[in-house]
């Protein structure tokens, strides 16, 4: 270690004059706060607290003079993966301490101290939020800002010396704020709420202590800005009014906050005005209502704190009873049980529950709701949100763990089903996970019941998770109650087809699976509401007319199965065994190939996914409209070697021999061929009035009669199956 580097270390965390308490033990509460300075010159202590103190005071949240520093830790990460960790977080650090053990302790110093420990707090939670993002699991003991931390410098009793890593430098809060801000967290959010079990009146706090109160917690989204002045100082009046201040120490407020009184303080009169009286009183704590809430704080951390001191043996036998009640989480009114071999949620019995634990125990983790996030890769899965963590997300990945390997149960299953787009699917599979918002093609495998059409959807079951797939039947479907549509990314039809209403089916089909909007779920015998639906389709069909298909039908990728799979033995369980290695090869060998899901609708070109199957369904049952229409074009486009046939209705309807009304050709033209529109009356050649016995060379241009007419045009690329 350099000379004086251990006061470089202390200087960045401690300013002249100020008291830290340091010890050799971590239960060391006794030592009285001494100058840090005289500790620089003899590096023998082995912990420090991370905050100052005043002097001649014990370790204690209560004695800390100055709110500057936080501490961070996170032993439970390999010790080689925690600097990369922090670094890919770009987490804004003062000074990195190697412990001599199994991790690093990391200090954030600010520039300016901060004014009350709710907002330490407030700041330490949200810094840690966003490590765990990054994959930290941070020591919730280091929160307390009395906190020991390992002395840079020190030795270990095993003489490991406590090696200073790095000396940054304090950062202005406003630099901390940014940082989480980019990650997505705002620190206010974690504030407590003081006054919530207040009863509604107004409080003896002073009057600069209620304005704070009221910018910090009330104001804080609004800005005094060109064409905002009015309404900005009538809001900040009434809610000062509201705390029980007068209209001339409201006045004398606004007027330091803003620097002037707008409109000769007509809107702080407006803010007065008795229709305003039934205003519900606004509470401010006081500094002694504060200290009451810490000291209270400050007793459950120091029985938690007295916990820690018991005997290896009686601290096995808490563990394993908090490890079992820790598989519980209550959801609302429901108590639900966590399965950690199949990662899902069991419903379980308030009553059991009780009896197992005792009359007045509860879950350890409490929600009002949930919501759904799906979330496969990310190095912190999204457990909880809201401002409060209030809400458990439904969402829950497959229990696999990715590693490097092959997987040729798997391989073999999806060639034999996909063929000669075995890459095509190993990308829509890549997409469902990378990407499970995206929209993509509904699968449809087609064949015979011995083709093996079931082994291939237990692989996307396997992939996508148990929990996150439902298997629904065609009735289901076509009911009025789809509750299945809730918390799920695999939606399975086996069986599909024999649909009671055809057509509403292929555009219920068509709808769900390129929706981007809220859709509403109805639930038999519960209350209707709306959520997004981010599944992907797969039906199975022993034939090839599971589906009724309009048009181009570009949502669906048709896989006609005709050869029996080779027989695997134990195949499921091998599937499973693989499954880590085929999702570590979508991740690191196919995601890179992807190109970023940008795409509103499909996430493919109806043209990577076309097969021959699916110009046959969809051509299957199409009506007499279309076959007489297709055929007549073919006929045209095979003796002739025009690359477009222009007709309007009454010679197609020669040709065809059609007698049905314009509308229903016209939908026929639109949906089927994509012939929508048509010119105004022009002159054109007439495809259609020539005799197909004519020879050739009367069609040749110049010999060709024009006619005046609203004119279509079918194109042979169009027309023409390759």
């Amino acid at each position: 270690m350099e000379k004086n580097e251990q006061l470089k270390f202390l200087e960045c965390l401690f300013n002249p004059g100020e008291y830290v308490n340091f010890g050799d033990h971590v239960y060391d509460k006794d030592t009285k706060g001494r100058s840090w300075k005289s500790v620089g010159r003899k590096p023998k202590a082995q912990f420090f607290t991370i905050n100052p103190l005043e002097k001649d005071k014990t370790r204690a949240d209560s004695n800390v003079s100055a709110l500057r520093n936080f501490l961070f830790e996170i032993d439970e990460v390999p010790l080689e993966e925690q600097i990369p960790l922090f670094a890919k977080a770009k987490f804004p650090f003062s000074t990195m301490v190697y412990s001599g053990r199994k991790s690093y302790h990391l200090i954030l110093s600010l520039k300016e101290d901060l004014v009350s420990r709710e907002d330490y707090d407030a700041i330490w939670k949200s810094i840690s939020q966003v490590l765990q993002k990054y994959g930290a699991i941070v020591d919730k003991k280091c929160k307390n800002p009395s906190r020991y931390s390992r002395l840079g410098g020190g030795k270990r009793d095993n003489g490991v010396v406590q090696e200073i890593k790095k000396i940054v430098g304090r950062h202005p809060l406003k630099r901390v704020e940014k940082w989480l801000e980019d990650n997505g967290v705002n620190w206010e959010d974690n504030l407590p709420d003081l006054n919530a079990n207040t009863d509604v009146h107004t409080s003896d706090a002073d009057a600069d202590l209620k304005m704070d109160w009221i910018m910090k917690y009330k104001m804080k989204n609004q800005r005094y800005e060109k064409g905002n002045h009015n309404n900005y100082q009538f809001v900040l009046a009434r809610m000062l009014k509201n705390t029980g201040l007068d209209i001339n120490t409201t006045t004398a407020l606004i007027y330091k906050q803003c620097g002037e009184i707008h409109d000769g303080g007509a809107p702080i009169k407006s803010a007065y005005d008795s229709k305003y009286n039934t205003d519900p009183a606004i509470y401010v704590p006081t500094m002694e209502d504060r200290k009451a809430y810490w000291e209270e704080k400050n007793k459950e951390a120091a029985a938690k704190d007295t916990s820690e001191r018991f005997t290896n043996d009686t601290q096995d036998v808490l563990d394993l009873d908090y490890e079992s009640i820790n598989r519980y989480i209550r959801v609302g009114t429901e108590y639900y049980k966590n399965d950690p071999e199949m990662n899902v949620l069991i419903p379980w019995d308030r009553g059991t529950f009780r009896e197992d634990y005792g009359s007045q125990a509860r879950p350890p983790r409490c929600y009002d709701g949930f919501f759904y996030e799906p979330d496969y890769t990310s190095e912190t899965p999204l457990i909880e949100t809201g401002k409060h963590n209030q809400y458990r997300n439904h969402f829950q990945r497959p229990n696999y763990v990715l590693s490097s390997g092959e997987f040729p149960t798997i391989k073999g299953a999806l060639e034999h089903g996909f063929g000669e787009q075995y890459d095509l699917i190993l990308k829509w599979c890549a997409v469902s996970i990378l990407y499970p918002k995206q929209k993509l093609p509904a699968i449809i495998l087609v064949g015979t019941e011995d083709v093996g059409k079931s082994a291939i959807i237990k692989i996307f079951v396997n992939l996508m998770g148990v929990i996150n797939s439902v298997a629904v039947k065609a009735k289901d479907f076509e009911s009025q109650f789809n509750s299945w549509i809730e918390n799920t990314q695999l939606v399975i039809i086996e069986e599909a087809g024999q649909w009671k209403n055809p057509d509403e089916v292929a555009d219920e089909f068509k709808r769900l699976i390129t929706e981007t909007d809220p859709i509403l779920i109805d639930r038999k015998n519960k209350a209707q509401y709306k959520t997004h639906f981010h599944g992907k389709f797969i039906l199975s069909s022993n034939n090839l007319s599971p589906l009724k298909m309009k048009g181009a039908a570009t949502r669906f990728w048709v896989r006609e199965i005709t050869e029996l799979p080779k027989r695997t033995e134990d195949y499921y369980g091998k599937v499973e065994k693989e499954m880590g290695h085929f999702m570590h090869h979508l991740v690191n060998v196919v995601g890179p190939t992807l190109e970023y899901p940008v795409k509103p609708r499909l996430y493919f070109e109806p043209e990577e996914f076309h097969t021959a199957a699916k110009d046959f369904i969809r051509d299957y049952n199409k009506g007499e409209i279309y076959e007489k229409i297709r055929d007549t074009f073919e006929d045209f486009f095979e003796q002739f070697e025009d690359e477009e046939c222009n007709f309007d209705l009454g010679s197609l309807k020669e040709a065809t021999g059609l007698d049905e009304g314009d509308k229903k050709i016209k939908e026929c033209l639109a949906f089927e061929f994509g012939i929508k529109t048509r010119t105004g009356n022009t002159w054109r050649y007439d495809s259609f009035r020539f005799d197909p016995e004519v020879v050739p060379s009367v069609f040749e241009t110049e010999s060709r009669p024009k006619r005046k007419a609203r004119w279509f045009t079918a194109k042979r690329e169009k027309i023409v199956r390759k």
